[in-house]
């Protein structure tokens, strides 16, 4: 990914951006052997936000002073429920559901979120 993004080939386009998301995780795999990440690509522009994100990691924003949670965590804690602050500090917010891991297929979640002036 670092090649593409010093060579101004990095395209905005959600399907393009999977493709090369891709690949990169399919090259990581001629270099490593276990373990996986959480990753979150995004492009935010005036009022729009999006990318693609997997694991335990969040997008938000603040507005007036509070933090606004966009995307999901993928983590067995909250498989069937919405992520809750509860949930922080349960043993199973370190099993990701979804995440980079080399050797599996790579699907993280889109996500789109138009931004407000405020924001």
């Amino acid at each position: 990914m670092d090649d593409a993004i010093s060579r101004s080939d990095l395209s905005i386009e959600p399907d393009s951006l999977l493709n090369m998301l891709q690949c990169f995780v399919a090259q990581l795999n001629d270099q490593l052997h276990g373990g996986c990440t959480s990753i979150t690509v995004a492009f935010i522009d005036t009022h729009r936000v999006w990318g693609y994100c997997a694991g335990d990691v969040r997008m938000g924003y603040v507005r007036t002073g509070s933090l606004n949670w966009l995307t999901p965590v993928h983590t067995a804690a909250n498989v069937f429920v919405p992520f809750t602050d509860e949930l922080k500090s349960s043993p199973n917010r370190h099993l990701l559901t979804r995440s980079l891991r080399p050797h599996r297929c790579f699907e993280p979640e889109y996500f789109e979120f138009d931004l407000s002036d405020d924001s």
